[in-house]
């Protein structure tokens, strides 16, 4: 481990104490896994910079378009069981609401 020296204003280092305390830490400890949190944020950005200069605008609109293209409606077990019961009318008629027949889960029997 290596010791630095760093400058803070009064009011930084009082806010940093009084974290460290509160989490059960020392200032260095602090400081430390802060660091780690913000070289962590920087790297991801930086990969997703990178990653976002190799790729392709048309790929990407092509792909969302053939997610809209095969939307479907949710079906009335795919909602959450609140939602389930005050739903009405029969099933959305789609191949996908024919191929299942069993009962929506978590609805008493």
């Amino acid at each position: 481990m290596n010791k630095t020296t760093i400058r803070l204003s009064e009011f930084t280092q009082d806010r940093l104490k009084q974290i460290a305390q509160r989490k059960g830490l020392s200032v260095s400890q602090l400081i430390n896994e802060i660091s780690l949190r913000y070289i962590g944020a920087e790297d991801g950005a930086r990969m997703m910079t990178e990653r976002a200069t190799r790729g392709s605008k048309a790929k990407a609109l092509r792909a969302m378009e053939a997610i809209r293209e095969g939307s479907r409606p949710p079906l009335p077990e795919d909602r959450p069981p609140d939602a389930r019961e005050e739903h009405e009318g029969p099933p959305h008629e789609t191949p996908h609401a024919r191929r299942s027949s069993r009962r929506p889960r978590g609805r008493p029997v």
